[in-house]
């Protein structure tokens, strides 16, 4: 029974030490696919309000950005990887914009309105690292100016109320 128990112990220190050490790896790494699959998933199994769900997508998002941001400076950035990780972050922001007016739907403008700021700043600090030209700070734009639209819609159909 000892042995059991300390074989149990053994295995969930070493995941919590894989896990901590994907949280910072980029596509390419040998801990990226970790990352994605396990550490990401658990996360998203571990939301359960629309509030939780919605900002867990944000942070997802985030994450996309700053890995784009990151393998972008470092000059590592391939077309390939970019277009991989612009759809993931694409996927994650129709998510948190579902999540947004999800969260209006059921009465929470507030929190709504909220999210969005977060992540238009968020996206509009990464377009202030990248060059103005680059198709990435092109994306992000576009991706702003969205928000941008569902946020005001927001905050007009709120004070209308």
């Amino acid at each position: 029974m000892a042995k059991i128990i300390i074989a149990l112990l053994l295995i969930a220190s070493l995941a919590g030490i894989v896990t901590s050490a994907s949280l910072n790896a980029l596509p390419g790494s040998p801990l990226y696919p970790f990352k994605i699959n396990v550490t990401e998933k658990v996360g998203q199994f571990l939301t359960f309000t629309n509030y939780e769900k919605t900002e867990f997508s944000e942070d997802i998002a985030e994450t996309r950005l700053g890995e784009l941001q990151a393998l972008f400076q470092n000059g590592t950035l391939t077309s390939a990887v970019e277009v991989q990780l612009i759809s993931a972050f694409d996927t994650q922001t129709t998510t948190v914009e579902t999540g947004v007016q999800t969260l209006v739907q059921k009465g929470d403008p507030i929190d709504a309105l909220q999210i969005l700021e977060d992540f238009q700043t968020s996206v509009a600090n990464a377009v202030a690292t990248l060059p103005s030209d680059s198709s990435i700070a092109l994306h992000l734009q576009t991706t702003l100016a969205s928000l941008s639209a569902l946020s005001g819609s927001i905050a007009t159909s709120t004070i209308k109320k």
